[in-house]
């Protein structure tokens, strides 16, 4: 792997991995050579541990939170829920049922896939149904998996479901748009979690380097891998001698300071200590595929 690789070289910290699941499998060789790693985007509960990874977004075990507020708040207090059986879409997913079970909502509804075999007409018809004999108010879906939203999304319209859908972060990609591109959908009734998108100045100056280029689309996890980068030159500079793994990670967890994409302090288990402006809501433009940062939501 890319971090043995990394360590062999001399390298005393690494910034990745973005998904879950590589994550989880990268942080035991971190463990394993003692050097830290600080991740921008993953967030599945099964990586809190007291060991050398880190993370500049917080653990799904508030974002599930989160979103359990978000979608209380849309009054609804029947929900079903779609989640995708890997390391992301199940730690947000059970985050979700208890967060929403805590503020009086019942989720009677679940349908669960694994990866790269869901089946959205089947995912449709269970939700159908627990409006029909559950009265469900919502949906919401754990999954980082793209195609299966876009196709879900397309099959509710065609059946002309009319509830609110809600989504963790993973959904709040512009690449969701591009495969519903000239397909008739409800992304219009989507609304999604997200980490907070950087500060105006960081986005500006991400356009400006990027020259606008509409290839380049902008992810709030921009801000957070740049602030991830930042951790980890601080540690290195306050580490003391010799500089080595152990001795930046001691450093990692005594850091506080203003990152672009917000506050980054960490707790004992390496996860960003989270609070009322680290999540927004994300709705997009269902023309242009734009993605509306909503306002702040609290965990």
């Amino acid at each position: 792997m890319a971090v043995s690789k990394f360590a062999a070289e001399g390298a005393i910290g690494v910034i990745g991995d973005i998904c879950s699941r590589a994550s989880v499998a990268a942080a035991g060789i971190a463990n394993m050579r003692k050097i830290p790693i600080i991740s921008p985007a993953s967030t599945s509960p099964s990586l809190s541990e007291t060991d050398f990874f880190f993370r500049t977004v917080p653990s799904d075990k508030f974002q599930g939170v989160t979103a359990a507020n978000l979608v209380r708040k849309s009054g609804a207090t029947v929900t079903a829920l779609i989640y995708e059986d890997n390391a992301y879409g199940y730690g947000l997913a059970f985050n979700f049922i208890a967060g929403f079970t805590k503020e009086r909502g019942t989720v009677p509804v679940t349908y669960q896939f694994k990866s790269g075999q869901g089946n959205p007409q089947a995912a449709l018809a269970d939700v159908v149904a627990g409006v029909r004999d559950k009265g469900v108010q919502a949906v919401f879906m754990s999954t980082n998996n793209l195609t299966f939203v876009a196709d879900f999304l397309v099959a509710a319209k065609a059946a002309n479901l009319s509830l609110p859908i809600f989504g963790g972060d993973a959904l709040a990609d512009y690449m969701l748009y591009e495969k519903l591109r000239g397909r008739p959908s409800l992304i219009g009734k989507l609304t999604t979690t997200s980490v907070s998108p950087g500060s105006k100045d960081y986005v500006r100056a991400f356009t400006n380097f990027t020259g606008g280029d509409a290839k380049t689309s902008y992810q709030a996890y921009a801000a957070h891998a740049y602030d991830a980068v930042a951790a980890l030159l601080r540690a290195y500079k306050a580490a003391a001698a010799p500089k080595d793994g152990p001795a930046v990670k001691a450093a990692l967890g005594k850091l506080d300071f203003p990152g672009v994409g917000g506050r980054v302090r960490f707790d004992v288990f390496g996860d960003l200590v989270p609070d009322n402006q680290t999540y927004v809501a994300v709705k997009f433009n269902s023309t242009t595929g734009a993605r509306l940062v909503q306002g702040f939501v609290s965990k």
